[in-house]
Formats: C-alpha cells, sequence, structure tokens
C-alpha cells in the first residue's frame, strides 16, 4: 500500500484582522489558537512520502490549549470547482467539506461547527468571516485510485484533517509515531476519525452535563387558557428534552419549552422536563399545575309546591374546583345566611311563596341556577255557612256557602249527602221548589290542599194550608188546621168576609192546630181562615 507525507501549509483564513497562527487553523474569529509570526494564508499540498510511521497520542497546538468558546460556530466555505473527481463520483465539495464538520460535533461538547457556503473566492484579513479555501488543485487520499484512467480525489480526508486544527489540534510527534489518526502528519488509507482523534478533540472540549439554571414554575390557570412551562439548561450540545406529567412522558413534548394551548383540569398535575445529552441526564423539579375550572350546574333546584306549615328544602349540584361559595335568592334578594348548597324553608307560609335561585361562585367564576318556583298552599275554610231556609212550593230556594284556600277552593254540593249534578259553585239553586227537594243540604269546598265540608242547610217545602170544621156542638165549632210546619199557625174569624179578628195563634204548631170556637154558637153566620208564618 502506498503512502503519503502530507505537508500542513492548507489555504486557510481567519476573519480576525491581528490572528496568527503556527499551525494551520480555518476558525479564529476574534481570538487565536497560539499566537506566533507565522502568517494568516497558507496553501495546502500533498506528496508521496514514505510508508507510516508510529506515531504517539495527540498533542495541542499550544499548553494551555486554546479552544472555541461554546455554541456554534459558523463556517463559510468557498471551495473552487474540483480539478479532479471526487473519490465517490457524485458528492459535491460543499457536501464532502459539511460530512467533515459533521465528523468531528459529537466529539466537540457545547461548540458545533455550522457549516453555510458562498462563492469561490479569496478572504480578506478581518472580513469577520471564518473561511475554508480549498483550490482546484487539492487531493490527497492515498493510495491514490483511477478509475477509467482518471485520478479520483479525496477531500473528506483533507477536511477531517484540517478541521482538526482548527479545533485545537496539533501534529503528535512525528518520530515514534505508535497509533494511526487523522491528525498525524504522516498518512495511511485512513479516512475516519481514530480513537486518539477523537480522545483529543474531548480532552480539548469535554462534554458539559446538562445544569439546570431556571426550573419550570408552578401555575395555576383558568381552564380553557394557554399555559406554558420552560426550562433554562446549560450545558453541551445537543441536548434533548422530554416534558412528563405526573412521571408519563407527553408525546411530542420534545423542546425547551411545553405549552398547554386548553387547559383543563384533567391535565393538572406535576410536570418535570427530562434533560439529557451524551454526558448525562437530568430531571428538572416538578412544576404543580393547577387548572381552575368555574362551577357549572350538574343538578338544578327543582319547583315544588307545599302545603302552609310544612318543611320545604331546596338544593343544587355543582361541578368545578372546589372550595364553592353558594348564595340563595328568593325574588332575587338575597337570602341572609342562605350559603349552603341548600336551602331550607322550616314552616312554610304565604311570603315564602315565590322564585329561589342559587350563585354558585369559586376562584374562577360563578353561575346562577335556574329558578325554581316554591308554591305554598292553604286548604279551604268556610266563612260563611249555608243557611236553612223554607219556600213555598213552585218558589226558588238558594243556598250560599263561603270559603278561602290557595289555590281557590272548588265545590261540590250535596243532597242528603249525595254529589248534586252540576252544582259546583259557591252558591245553589233551586228551582220550582217541590216536597221532594225538601232535606238536608251540604256543600264540599277542596283544594289540592285539602276538603271541607259545610254544616248541614235544611231547605223547607211549605205545603198548602187546609182547615176542616166539625159540626157544633152545643153551639161550638172544631177547627183543624194542617200545613207546612212552621212557626206560627193563626186562625182568623169573620161575619162578613170583610172583617177578620184572629182568634188563635199556636206557636211551633209544627203543621197542625186544633181549635174549638166556643163562640161560633153566637153568630148566625161565621167565616174561617188561617195563616203560617
Amino acid at each position: 500500500m502506498k503512502s503519503y507525507r502530507r505537508y500542513d501549509r492548507p489555504n486557510v483564513h481567519s476573519g480576525n484582522r491581528n490572528s496568527t497562527a503556527k499551525v494551520a487553523r480555518l476558525l479564529l474569529p476574534w481570538r487565536t489558537l497560539c499566537r506566533t509570526a507565522a502568517p494568516v494564508f497558507f496553501i495546502a499540498s500533498f506528496f508521496c512520502a514514505a510508508p507510516l510511521f508510529p506515531a504517539r497520542a495527540y498533542t495541542f497546538i499550544a499548553e494551555p490549549p486554546y479552544t472555541w468558546p461554546d455554541g456554534n460556530v459558523s463556517m463559510v466555505l468557498k471551495l473552487g470547482s474540483a480539478g479532479r473527481n471526487l473519490l465517490d463520483g457524485n458528492t459535491s465539495w460543499d457536501e464532502v467539506a459539511r460530512q467533515a464538520l459533521s465528523t468531528w460535533n459529537p466529539y466537540v461538547g457545547a461548540i458545533q461547527f455550522a457549516p453555510t457556503t458562498q462563492s469561490p473566492g479569496v478572504g480578506s484579513d478581518g472580513d469577520q468571516l471564518n473561511q475554508a479555501f480549498f483550490s482546484s488543485t487539492v487531493y490527497g487520499r492515498g493510495p491514490l485510485r483511477w478509475s477509467g484512467g482518471q485520478l479520483l480525489c479525496d477531500l473528506r480526508r483533507v477536511a477531517l484533517h484540517e478541521f482538526g486544527h482548527v479545533l485545537g489540534l496539533a501534529h503528535p510527534d512525528q518520530a515514534g509515531q505508535t497509533v494511526s489518526a487523522i491528525m498525524n502528519s504522516i498518512i495511511s488509507d485512513l479516512d475516519a476519525l481514530a480513537y486518539d482523534d477523537i480522545t483529543g478533540a474531548e480532552a480539548l472540549y469535554p462534554l458539559q452535563a446538562p445544569i439546570i439554571t431556571t426550573e419550570p414554575q408552578s401555575q395555576t390557570a383558568l381552564a380553557g387558557s394557554t399555559v406554558t412551562f420552560s426550562v433554562v439548561v446549560s450545558g453541551s450540545e445537543p441536548l434533548s428534552y422530554q416534558w412528563r406529567l405526573n412521571g408519563v412522558n407527553i408525546p411530542g413534548a420534545t423542546s425547551a419549552s411545553y405549552t398547554i394551548s386548553n387547559a383543563q383540569p384533567t391535565q393538572a398535575g406535576d410536570y418535570t422536563v427530562v434533560v439529557s445529552n451524551a454526558a448525562e441526564t437530568i430531571t428538572s423539579a416538578a412544576a404543580l399545575l393547577t387548572v381552575n375550572a368555574p362551577p357549572s350546574i350538574t343538578s338544578q333546584p327543582q319547583s315544588q309546591v307545599t302545603t302552609a306549615g310544612n318543611s320545604v328544602m331546596f338544593s343544587v349540584g355543582a361541578d368545578g374546583t372546589a372550595p364553592f361559595t353558594y348564595q340563595w335568592y328568593r325574588s332575587n334578594s338575597s337570602i341572609a345566611g342562605a350559603t349552603a348548597a341548600s336551602y331550607t324553608i322550616g314552616a312554610a307560609k304565604a311570603s315564602d311563596a315565590g322564585g329561589y335561585k342559587v350563585r354558585v361562585s369559586n376562584s374562577a367564576g360563578s353561575v346562577d341556577s335556574v329558578v325554581a318556583t316554591l308554591t305554598v298552599q292553604y286548604p279551604p275554610v268556610i266563612t260563611a255557612q249555608p243557611q236553612s231556609l223554607a219556600v213555598n212550593i213552585g218558589a226558588t230556594g238558594t243556598f250560599t256557602v263561603v270559603a278561602s284556600g290557595i289555590p281557590d277552593p272548588t265545590y261540590q254540593w250535596e243532597f242528603n249527602g249525595v254529589s248534586i249534578p252540576g252544582a259546583t259553585s259557591s252558591s245553589f239553586t233551586r228551582d220550582n221548589v217541590q216536597p221532594a227537594d225538601a232535606g238536608n243540604y251540604t256543600v264540599v269546598a277542596s283544594n289540592s290542599a285539602g276538603a271541607v265540608t259545610s254544616q248541614v242547610a235544611v231547605l223547607g217545602v211549605n205545603q198548602p194550608l187546609s182547615i176542616t170544621l166539625t159540626a157544633p156542638t152545643n153551639g161550638a165549632v172544631l177547627l183543624s188546621v194542617s200545613g207546612p210546619a212552621v212557626k206560627n199557625l193563626t186562625i182568623y174569624a169573620s161575619p162578613d168576609l170583610l172583617n177578620w179578628l184572629p182568634i188563635v195563634t199556636k206557636t211551633n204548631a209544627q203543621g197542625t192546630l186544633q181549635y174549638t170556637d166556643t163562640a161560633a154558637g153566637s153568630f148566625t153566620r161565621r167565616f174561617y181562615k188561617a195563616t203560617a208564618e
């Protein structure tokens, strides 16, 4: 196998006008790795050399080594058109350079190469750009290879080596070399970083374990609002993040902040973030998310109908974030002391009737229940009883009752205990009274709270008066009067049907009266009549 000695004079440039170095380097903005009198620009060319010599472990450009500060190191690539075909036959020079930069990135801790590309050109001192130049004549992989009579060039090895110098790695001593490494000044067919290359880079840029400098903070939010947790971490890039809720990974929550766009009570809990890099994995302190949901009514108070004197209770069920406060209202006026989930009226009265509602509140808001109506009923009370009466046959007789109650009572009149069809008002009238209509009349006043029956009112039907005479005995006449059971029966006598004189009156006659007119013999003629009162 052929080998090649590589004499490092690469075409590199720093944007720092005052920058100098004794070895090749590509990126030195505003600082130098080692200050010497060497020129800023170099030309890289590689020639055939003796076979590979042993090498010792990595060395640094200066003691103590100068290194890049943490963060991205922007690298502007200015590559000329290829004078030779690349080894892979297709890959562009730009892509090969990017691959070389990215090959070093996993081993250089908190700094990271970030390549950009510009058109070919010569850098100028102090232009504040970190630029890498490779001319179209650069080649370097050994042994050289041919394909179809063409020489194939390998830019990757050249770039890997020179970017190692950029990081601050020097050539190991050429005498007594015992290892094969990209950074050796004597090279072989090697185009990947070796152990000593990696060890040197990690020594210059040791990985920094992640350190949380700002922990995620506990928060209290309203349901439906947006909540963001964030963490600030120092340490070697790349850093990875995984947010957790109550110890369970949240899918997709893999950045330094986590946003909940529509927070709900089910998302309340302890939020932590696991931060990792190649050095270590750490977990943040827990940040408690409290999501306050405004109250919602789950069970509305119900309208009720009760009888005066009974106990009544209204109640409400609510959901949301506890604790809740309650205030009951009647007809939109707050009820003093009615501040629980239920409200009880010990003995309902008419003044308690009305509309009741409750307002439920918590730290997130308030909500009013529907209005529940309380109706307080009173059973009927008769304030004026129907009165007994007596009427003549064919006349009209009317009974009347006065009753009160809530709601207003209805009526049903009864005759001798049997309901009278259609007799459903506060008064009842018998037209064309007949003897069969005589008897006991009552009325039942009722509502949903109860019923009451009136006292008995008697309807009497006056019978026509009749008077009979018995033949005189010893000049006396026996008079018999029958008629209605009235208080008073009176018999009148007249000699001429014009002048009438009462001759007898019987009180509480109960419809019969007998009287012997002993004076009848004194008259040649005598007329009699009777009246009932």
